[in-house]
């Protein structure tokens, strides 16, 4: 199964000798693209705004206080404890 570069142009001025050197090429692009999304991710994650700033958006929450998601939404619309914290935020936070 033969999978290249997943449709990235890369221009190359000589030929490649080995699988290995043309895998290397190929990765390093989408690998680095990884490393600088984590590290968005990451400053995202440590810079968010206190829970209370959603008052700010829906004022008519306020009246419900934090607990706002067991008034506004019905019951079973969300799996519970999905609206506190992300699978993302889990991740970062047990590295840290």
């Amino acid at each position: 199964m033969m999978l290249g570069t997943l449709g990235a142009l890369i221009r190359l001025k000589q030929r490649v000798n080995s699988t290995r050197e043309n895998f290397d090429i190929g990765i390093a692009g989408p690998l680095a693209g990884f490393v600088v999304s984590l590290g968005f991710l990451f400053y995202g994650f440590t810079h968010l705004p206190p829970p209370e700033y959603i008052f700010s958006i829906h004022p008519e929450y306020e009246q419900f206080g934090l607990d706002y998601a067991n008034f506004v939404y019905e019951p079973g619309f969300l799996p519970e404890g999905s609206l506190n914290v992300s699978l993302g935020k889990k991740f970062i936070v047990s590295f840290f």
